[in-house]
């Protein structure tokens, strides 16, 4: 193995990030508040099903349609729940949860949620906003302005435009230097612009230049060009925009704190790259990942296909050091085991060798959280336990499906027998007459593992004991009797974690 030539890299400061779909979650840690005791609907062996994840399960997971009732497409969605949690019980007896790769994946959950858990825990806790500052942002939602900028590296430079923008038009100031750049924004309010921009725009004057103010890497000359007033207040509208301030500030401060946070925590860690492996391996994924095009609005960065190519074209490197830390190295082969282990869109961008190492960072970074979160016992925190195991059952349960699926067969006299039946004109017409064996197939295989599911649901729940509480479920259906007249709207999340 060879000794990796050390090239220090900047510590990753990115905020620690969010699911999108439990934000309920994050308000509930800035506040303080305790989370009201769970209501039981459902327990199937030593799981739960409390109504919290049965109508998160019911938005995000619907199966559900038209034409039901309210209380029936609960039903519905309970008993999915709990067959879910029948089948990743059957999977743990059977040992699935140590397979290699399914405890890999069983792993990175559980340390995300521990992660999560000490975001909650070290940042979102310690931001409070007060009426006063939910008001003053108030006050500036209402503005909108627009305005010229020039950007330069150069402090000096920057002063110098100043000055020179203060005696002649925007459109006739010449930049200096090649890295410099300049522009017109549209019309922007709070929430749409730097911070440091926010504290001192909506006061300006049209025409009005300010002195320069440093931002990331640079410093922005600012003239304010339009600005306009939105003069209708009520109490009504305060409490609509109120969500949206609250996201701006808490995300803004948040940013800050995390960053400071993780720079504590990574200060004395010694990252270091070796360079000879690391371009290496930034070149492998340069030829293998290729830029996904589709209407996904959630892309997959980098796919199950494109890490194993990847790791052919670097057997030779497998064992090879791709960074070293404080309190070891991670190698070619772990990482690429990390990218494997990851959900698809949790991954991160690797196409660019400015995004790998980012990646390479966070990974390390995560260890380290990881390990802290552990120290300080969120592996054995209720909430973060019960969302471990939610996410670990779903996992379990499709693990358990794949191999009772793979078990079925379909023979050449059933496709026949399927294609003679009397309504099977009418479904090939439904699919534009393409129903060909294969799909027919396909077709057959998909009816007989949904009874296959009831099946094996009926024998489990003489297994694992399955009791429900109809009377709870009942009481906390709004409206239950009414019809459902639209099929579910589909939402797509995402779960931000890098």
């Amino acid at each position: 193995m060879r000794n990796p030539v050390k090239r220090k890299i900047p510590y990753i400061l990115a905020a620690l990030c969010l699911p999108v779909f439990a934000a309920a979650l994050i308000w509930a840690g800035c506040s303080d508040r305790r989370p009201a005791e769970p209501d039981i609907l459902a327990a199937v062996g030593d799981r739960r099903i409390d109504w919290q994840h049965l109508q998160r399960s019911y938005e995000l997971n619907p199966k559900w349609g038209r034409g039901l009732t309210r209380q029936e497409a609960y039903n519905h969605q309970l008993e999915y729940l709990v067959h879910e949690k029948l089948f990743a019980l059957a999977a743990r007896e059977q040992g699935l949860d140590r397979e290699p790769d399914v405890a890999a994946y069983l792993q990175f959950i559980r340390e995300k949620e521990m992660i999560k858990a000490l975001y909650l825990q070290e940042v979102a806790s310690k931001i409070h906003i007060s009426e006063d500052e939910y008001q003053a942002a108030y006050e500036k939602l209402k503005k909108k302005v627009q305005y010229n900028y020039v950007f330069t590296p150069d402090s000096l430079r920057a002063a110098e435009y100043a000055g020179r923008l203060r005696n002649a038009s925007f459109d006739d100031l010449l930049l200096s230097d090649a890295a410099d750049y300049k522009g017109t924004t549209e019309l922007r309010s709070f929430g749409e612009m730097d911070p440091a921009v926010e504290a001192f725009i909506f006061d300006m004057k049209p025409g009005e230049v300010h002195e320069p103010v440093k931002i990331d890497r640079g410093y922005f000359v600012i003239q304010l060009l339009y600005g306009r007033v939105e003069k209708f207040r009520s109490e009504m509208d305060f409490a609509e925009k109120k969500s949206k301030i609250r996201k701006t500030i808490f995300d803004r401060r948040a940013a800050g704190l995390a960053n400071a946070y993780i720079k504590g925590l990574m200060r004395d860690k010694n990252l270091a790259l070796n360079p000879q492996v690391f371009f290496a391996m930034s070149e492998a994924f340069s030829r293998q990942v290729r830029p996904k095009f589709s209407d996904d609005p959630l892309p997959v960065y980098v796919s199950n296909g494109e890490i194993q190519q990847t790791r052919l074209s670097l057997q030779d490197l497998q064992n090879e050091v791709l960074i070293t830390h404080k309190e070891g190295f991670l190698t070619v082969g772990d990482f690429l085991d990390k990218l494997a282990n990851m959900p698809a869109g949790l991954r991160p961008k690797v196409a660019m060798a400015g995004e790998l190492k980012d990646a390479v960072g966070v990974v390390v970074r995560n260890q380290y959280l990881a390990k802290r979160a552990y120290e300080k016992g969120l592996h054995q925190a209720p909430e973060v336990r019960k969302e471990i195991e939610i996410q670990q059952d779903e996992i379990l349960s499709r693990r358990w499906l794949e191999l009772q699926q793979a078990r079925l067969t379909v023979s050449e006299e059933e496709i026949r027998q399927f294609k003679a039946k009397p309504n099977f004109e009418k479904v090939n017409a439904a699919a534009a007459n393409r129903l060909d064996d294969e799909q027919v197939r396909n077709l057959i295989l998909d009816y007989k593992l949904a009874a296959l599911k009831v099946e094996q649901a009926e024998q489990l729940s003489q297994k694992y004991r399955v009791s429900l509480d109809r009377a709870m479920l009942a009481s906390k259906i709004p409206d239950a009797g009414a019809l459902i007249e639209e099929n579910p709207v589909k939402i797509v999340t995402r779960e931000l974690f890098y």
